[in-house]
């Protein structure tokens, strides 16, 4: 028989690595989403930047269609 001293410290390592690894994994999973914020945020700059310069030609189509 194990005595009851051994076995509640067993039992208290193993909640402490469970823990630990549930801390891993959310630090793991908060980064991922960090960096995929960032990417959608990168991703609509340049879209934004690209719907800007595809205005400035539009507008300067129309500029050069009445020059004609």
């Amino acid at each position: 028989m194990i005595p009851d001293g051994v076995m509640e410290s067993f039992k208290a390592n193993v909640e402490v690595e469970k823990k630990q690894k549930c801390t891993k994994r959310l630090k793991r999973i908060m980064k991922e989403k960090n960096t995929s914020s960032n990417l959608c945020k990168k991703i609509l700059t340049a879209s934004n930047n690209v719907k800007a310069i595809m205005r400035r030609v539009m507008k300067q189509l129309r500029v050069g269609d009445q020059d004609e």
